[in-house]
């Protein structure tokens, strides 16, 4: 109850029964008014609420919902211990709901950021990286996992995107002595970012007169929290208003005019209505008949908020249909004949009997136990005269038959099977195209929600980013052992790339964010020189196409196939990077390519910026007169090799003289001759007439020509020295100063 028992929201005269006694016993009035602006949309959010959950299409919906999640639960009534008969709940729904998942959660479904002009594709990256860091750290996929698995299960589901701002205030541990802990007030930020929350069917309500969600015009969600939780979360809260007029539903009046409490609200409870209209802008809050906030929509998109997941789409309607409501009745008609037949093999186990009364024969004596005896006196009567087993006989093959049928329909029903694949043998593609063929419906019900929900998702959720992202965030650090709050731009850490900002103005060059593929991690603040480029006009698409989920093991045997296809022809081998596609190979069979392979894990960039530097040293070979053989650079790459062949075509190489040229061929050729790959590709370009590293044509000398490299040694397989000039032969390398 409000602090200030003398000014509660709702009108009662005293001594009615709308009069609530404060806490000191007396009777109070209640004199909450709502400002004109407020009125008329307080009655505005509790009509549409109550319109929203009196749809018709939503009742029938409830209906699909409940019985759902009891076949999903394999739920059955509580059933009376004398009841003998069988009640096997089976687990179809359950099952069918889970070959879906399981063949799903790989997937992995997210949104992704394409640049609308052309000079937008160099930051498609950029922004993505952004994009990829709020889903990682949001639990983007948790939350849609749920979403997904409650529209297999019910045929609809419900997601509200939001910026999720929530705090609370702890006694934080500061120092400790002799046994005793010293404490200190502070506040804990739990929530700041932009975050895709599911929330149940019950809770959400959308606009009864939309036949697609993109038409929706305004949407609801109810909850209900108790009381101290609601004081909490937003006492003190802007823009709430009027938090401490709200009551406990305990404290309410019986009668309120038109606002009614809900069944399940219990005394100390509070019942808040979000409200959300796109076409008049609004975002307001009912607490427990409290206008609690008046404002407009919260978001750059002025979108509403909820999101709809459809399983199976009905036209014409949001809500759609989940897997147990497809198979309902099937389930129900196998689930009779399997009761049936276990009765029936009940009763051939445990007999019924018909005794002759002349006799006196127990029920007990006729219970079926382990070498139980019947004692009876029959006076000469034939024994089948005083007692004889009523025989049922066994279950038919026909009811098993059957029962097979009615699965193969459910089958057919939801178009997933469970069974592992009969094809044995034959090659990865065959295996894919099998695996494929059973799950075209699982990639038809992911395409369309793909298609329908997820793009929309995540527009919304990036214009969220692009809006709250720039501006500073509380973030507490624990300094000296103390928690300090400070106001600190965002932290976005990005796998495999760096960003920096290069460029000098002042100088008159062109700022401009720049890309480097480096290992590991990096980070950047994502201030305003580096929020500006994430501040463009981007497209979210969907990769939506109905590729299958393919296995692990699948994927490693057809990369293994194409890669051996590839490496033993010599063709095509050379246009293969040896180094990227071993590392492939031994990623897809789980383990790390640092385990098995020679290089030193150099990047591309590494790679080339190291063949720019040998480069140089050769240029400063000819301007100090000091020649000296370079060996060739071990483990170098085509990358590597590249920028030495390019250097062969430009004019500095042109300049060099003839020792100097040889030194350099000299040091290709031996990079060459340690590294297979770029033999075998010097060898296949050498066959089709090329030049020394295989490149025909420019300035390139020809092996065994004056001023050319040298023949290589047939024992050793290495050029031999260089001669003519100042080289010096088995010199090491020099670095540039």
């Amino acid at each position: 109850m409000s602090n200030n028992a003398n000014y509660i929201q709702y009108r009662g005269k005293p001594g009615t029964e709308n009069a609530v006694k404060s806490t000191d016993g007396k009777e109070t009035q209640f004199t909450y008014r709502p400002t004109k602006k407020d009125s008329p949309m307080r009655r505005q959010v509790w009509d549409r609420y109550q319109e929203m959950k009196s749809d018709p299409l939503r009742v029938e919906a409830e209906k699909q919902w409940d019985l759902g999640d009891k076949m999903y639960r394999m739920w059955a009534p509580e059933r009376d211990d004398r009841d003998w008969r069988a009640d096997v709940i089976l687990p179809d729904g359950f099952s069918a709901v889970q070959s879906h998942m399981q063949e799903t959660i790989n997937l992995r479904p997210r949104p992704l950021i394409r640049g609308v002009d052309a000079a937008d594709a160099p930051l498609e990256h950029f922004a993505g990286s952004i994009f990829a860091f709020a889903l990682d750290t949001t639990e983007f996929d948790q939350e849609t996992y749920k979403a997904r698995n409650a529209s297999a299960i019910r045929g609809t589901a419900f997601t509200l995107e939001e910026y999720r701002y929530e705090t609370r205030d702890v006694q934080d541990p500061v120092s400790y002595s002799e046994g005793e802990v010293k404490y200190k007030k502070a506040k804990i930020v739990d929530w700041d970012d932009v975050y895709t929350r599911f929330i149940d069917n019950t809770a959400a309500f959308f606009d009864p007169g939309a036949e697609d969600q993109k038409y929706g015009q305004d949407c609801a969600y109810r909850e209900v929290i108790p009381f101290e939780t609601f004081k909490s979360l937003y006492a003190n809260k802007s823009p709430f208003k009027d938090v401490d007029q709200v009551v406990a539903a305990g404290d309410l009046p019986k009668n309120v005019g038109y606002f009614k409490l809900a069944n399940d609200i219990g005394k100390d409870d509070v019942e808040l209505i979000h409200y959300w209209n796109r076409l008049t802008d609004t975002y307001a809050v009912l607490a427990n008949n409290v206008l609690i906030r008046n404002s407009p929509l919260p978001s750059k998109h002025k979108e509403l908020p909820m999101d709809v997941w459809s399983f199976y789409p009905i036209p014409g309607q949001i809500y759609g249909m989940g897997i147990p409501f497809i198979i309902h009745s099937l389930v129900e008609e196998r689930r009779s004949i399997r009761n049936m037949s276990l009765d029936r093999q009940k009763m051939h186990i445990s007999k019924m009997f018909i005794v002759n009364d002349l006799f006196d024969i127990s029920e007990d004596d006729l219970t079926p136990r382990p070498h139980g005896i019947i004692r009876l006196n029959t006076n000469g009567l034939p024994l089948n005269q005083a007692v004889q087993a009523l025989e049922y006989g066994d279950v038919p093959g026909s009811s098993l038959r059957m029962d097979e049928s009615l699965k193969e329909d459910e089958r057919r029903a939801h178009g997933m099977d469970d069974r592992p694949a009969m094809q044995q043998g034959g090659t990865a593609t065959e295996a894919a195209i099998v695996k494929e063929t059973a799950q075209q419906r699982i990639n038809l019900i992911n395409t369309l929600s793909n298609w329908n929900t997820l793009v929309r998702l995540g527009k919304k959720k990036w214009s969220n980013i692009q809006f709250y992202y720039t501006a500073k965030r509380l973030e507490s650090i624990v300094v000296d052992n103390e928690r300090k709050d400070e106001k600190v731009y965002r932290t976005i850490r990005v796998e495999g790339f760096e960003y920096e900002i290069t460029g000098d103005p002042e100088k008159g060059e062109d700022v401009q964010l720049s890309t480097y593929k480096i290992p590991g991690w990096s980070s950047f603040k994502l201030d305003p020189t580096y929020a500006r480029y994430m501040q463009r006009n981007f497209d979210i698409i969907m990769d939506a196409e109905s590729t299958p989920v393919i296995s692990r093991a699948i994927k490693r045997a057809q990369v293994n196939e194409m890669f051996g296809q590839i490496a033993g022809n010599p063709l095509f081998a050379r246009f293969l990077d040896l180094e990227k596609s071993i590392a492939r190979v031994v990623e897809l069979n789980d383990e790390s390519p640092g385990d098995w392979m020679m290089s030193g894990g150099l990047s591309d960039d590494e790679q080339r910026m190291m063949a720019e530097q040998e480069n140089q040293i050769f240029v400063q070979m000819q301007i100090d007169g000091k020649i000296f053989q370079l060996p060739g650079t071990p483990k170098a790459s085509e990358r590597h090799n590249e920028v030495h062949l390019d250097f062969m075509e430009s004019d500095a190489y042109k300049a060099l003289s003839a020792p100097v040229k040889a030194a350099f061929q000299f040091h290709v050729q031996d990079e060459i001759a340690k590294n297979p790959a770029l033999a075998a590709a010097a060898a296949a370009a050498a066959a089709q007439g090329g030049g020394a590293g295989g490149q025909g044509g420019g300035n390139a000398v020809p092996a065994g020509m004056p001023g050319g490299p040298s023949v290589p040694d047939s024992s050793t397989g290495l050029p031999a020295p260089v001669t003519g000039g100042d080289v010096t032969a088995g010199q090491p390398a020099m670095a540039m100063a």
